[in-house]
């Protein structure tokens, strides 16, 4: 079933680095997430594998999540040393947006909803803590924080470790340059987007129930086959202006 894209990409948005002072304190190979609902009696778990590279992330799902009205994706592909996004739909075609196109989009946006006069600080003092809890997750020491919802007793905890660093180039460049002027989030992107730490793990906590867990199960540190960070042979490229198109072409 497609999903919303945000809901795709948002943890990762959320919680991945700036983009690192040098080369050798970026994180390359693979790490796998997995994300349940501990108090439904299903309790499907879904995977998300991320990869990364010097020059690219892929992200990449067993489920589909919507990303524009006419096309769904299970991957997202970050091609720093080509300056776009690639959305990967797994069947015959992909949706490619360059850093440019992002930019564009979240301007006219915010033109036309005039956001950027409605956005509030965060309150870091009423919404933030700093628990001092310590455990190991994947192999990995993190640290604990929790961030409060507005008005509320719901928070997300999320731990931490300062052993993986990311390159997440131009898709935290398009974020604070555009994105964050038209994409409201409740969370501040700064407690998580830091130079120091990378989440291994976040618990959304709701009347004081968990209500879902997203956690790293594997962390593989090694050299990424340049393939994986490919888009597949076959695949047609599809550009903004073609997706206008076939929008168009649904609704007749």
């Amino acid at each position: 079933m497609a999903k919303n894209i945000i809901t795709f990409l948002l943890p990762f948005i959320l919680v991945f680095s700036f983009l690192p002072d040098t080369a050798a304190a970026q994180f390359e190979g693979e790490i796998v997430f997995r994300a349940y609902e501990p108090e439904r009696a299903e309790n499907p778990q879904r995977y998300v594998q991320f990869i990364a590279t010097p020059e690219r992330i892929h992200l990449s799902s067993q489920d589909r999540y919507k990303v524009f009205s006419g096309m769904d994706a299970n991957g997202f592909l970050v091609r720093n040393d080509r300056n776009d996004f690639v959305f990967i739909s797994g069947e015959d075609d992909a949706l490619r947006i360059s850093k440019e196109d992002v930019n564009s989009l979240a301007n006219l946006i915010e033109r036309m909803q005039g956001s950027a006069a409605s956005q509030q600080q965060f309150d870091w003092d009423g919404r933030m803590q700093v628990t001092g809890e310590t455990k190991t997750i994947a192999g990995h020491r993190t640290e604990q924080i929790k961030v409060y919802e507005e008005n509320s007793e719901n928070y997300v905890s999320v731990w931490l470790t300062d052993e993986i660093k990311v390159n997440w180039g131009i898709l935290e460049n398009s974020w604070h340059h555009s994105l964050s002027k038209v994409v409201e989030i409740d969370l501040p992107i700064e407690v998580f987007m830091n130079r120091q730490s990378f989440p291994l793990q976040m618990e959304f906590y709701r009347n004081d129930a968990l209500e879902t867990v997203v956690e790293a199960t594997q962390v593989n540190r090694r050299s990424i086959d340049r393939k994986l960070v490919e888009i597949p042979e076959g695949v047609k490229m599809l550009g903004i202006t073609d997706l206008m198109m076939k929008m168009m072409m649904d609704r007749r």
